[in-house]
């Protein structure tokens, strides 16, 4: 039988760079909170327990989340990745194994999720993604075997090193005891004098647990947004994503980059949407709507045959 799933969500970031006085978990794509994106797949894979490390300083992403069951759990200092996950870990049953998410992960998708949590692995599960252009992120380095020895962060790496293109996407998987073993012997000897969750996989593999990764299919679909210019690109993404998805239920764009879904959209048949359009909330459109450029539909239900000019 397997062991109950509780997820961690991290999310006391200020987002700094964002230069907002907003929770960076709470800036938008799709009109929807980074964080809210992220609890809605979340819930796709069926956990028993959702937990969100917040800043006690910005109460209201609990406000913004309120309509979801999350145990929360404060970092009051902001002492890093591997302190925030240490927050929440009093929560969480012994016998459960535990999932680390972002919450500026608005375009992660259940079904990645369910490769890590499906791998057979029993020890420590690591979400990797292959990238051209790995600078920036934190190498994933393997032996000879496969297992996972380390991550090691650009400003460390060697040249060969620097080469690797599998990278880091910070999202791993443990049963509970494991975790917090490892969790247990970090140190902050860096120059942030920080604790970073990346550590726990070297002191794993030091240890003798199996530490395996599992490469995800799409690396645009694991970034973040550190500041507002990334945050553009991920909704440039996101608009694309709903577009796509539009267009394989049978609708007709006259110009999928010229469309913002800024809710759910419901679709029949032989259905036209032209340019500049934005729909929001819940949107339904019976079999043959037509919808003029530069119309704004929200919380609608439009029969079959409605045109809108």
């Amino acid at each position: 039988m397997r062991n109950p799933l509780h997820i961690i969500i991290l999310a006391a970031g200020a987002g700094t760079r964002m230069k907002s006085r907003v929770p960076k978990v709470l800036q938008t794509v799709g009109d929807k909170a980074l964080i809210i994106h992220v609890l809605d797949t979340a819930l796709q894979v069926q956990p028993a327990g959702i937990h969100v490390v917040f800043n006690p300083a910005a109460p209201e992403v609990i406000k913004a989340c309120e309509s979801f069951d999350i145990t929360w759990a404060e970092q009051v200092r902001q002492l890093g990745t591997g302190h925030a996950v240490q927050q929440a870990m009093p929560g969480i049953p012994d016998d459960a194994d535990v999932l680390v998410l972002y919450g500026d992960i608005p375009l992660l998708e259940a079904g990645v999720l369910r490769e890590l949590i499906d791998s057979p692995s029993a020890g420590l599960k690591v979400l990797t993604m292959k990238v051209a252009e790995p600078k920036g992120y934190g190498r994933i380095v393997r032996d000879d075997s496969g297992d996972i020895t380390g991550i090691v962060e650009e400003r460390d790496a060697t040249d060969e090193q620097r080469a690797i293109d599998e990278v880091n996407t910070g999202i791993i998987m443990a049963p509970h005891s494991l975790l917090a073993g490892c969790l247990e012997n970090m140190v902050s000897e860096n120059s942030q004098k920080e604790y970073y969750l990346t550590d726990v996989v070297s002191i794993a593999y030091e240890n003798g647990i199996s530490t395996t990764g599992v490469i995800a299919p799409e690396s645009s679909d694991l970034e973040g947004a550190h500041d507002r210019i990334q945050l553009a690109e991920l909704e440039r993404r996101y608009r694309m994503k709903t577009s796509r998805q539009l267009m394989q239920a049978g609708v007709q764009l006259a110009d999928p980059e010229r469309i913002d879904v800024r809710g759910t959209v419901e679709a029949g048949s032989d259905v036209f949407i032209d340019v500049n359009v934005i729909l929001e909330g819940d949107i339904k459109l019976g079999d043959d709507v037509h919808i003029g450029p530069g119309c704004i539909l929200k919380d609608c239900d439009l029969a079959a045959g409605t045109r809108v000019q």
